[in-house]
């Protein structure tokens, strides 16, 4: 084996490793988001126990789905962008392409989903 095919080897290697690497970030991330979800479900309980408006009640169980929905998602749009990569990689097709920015969408997701709950409550709170 010649040391440029070595290089190139060790290089593609590392490059693999790499889109492993962020995939399972990308599991832990949406785990972590599902999670959450299920954390605001056993907040309800203990919401309803105490009486809380229905309204607050329902927003908090909207809140809680997205957020497992988010997470879903974001496993679901990781691996498809895993299997894209692996792809081109296995294909020696090592052009640049624009792919959408997985992080940016996620976090305006999140983001969004923080400004509701932070509305219902603060709403639930004044009135």
């Amino acid at each position: 084996m010649k040391k440029d095919d070595a290089k190139r080897d060790l290089d593609k290697l590392n490059t693999v490793e790499a889109i492993e690497q962020t995939f399972l970030s990308w599991v832990q991330t949406g785990l972590t988001l599902i999670g959450v979800g299920f954390g605001v479900g056993s907040i309800l309980a203990v919401m309803k126990v105490r009486n809380y408006d229905k309204t607050m009640i329902q927003a908090m169980k909207i809140v809680g789905l997205l957020l497992i929905f988010v997470g879903f998602i974001s496993i679901v749009l990781s691996l498809v962008q895993h299997r894209k990569k692996l792809k081109e990689l296995k294909n020696e097709k090592h052009h640049y392409k624009y792919l959408p920015n997985l992080p940016l969408f996620i976090g305006i997701l999140i983001a969004s989903l923080g400004i509701v709950a932070f509305i219902v409550i603060l709403i639930h709170l004044i009135y």
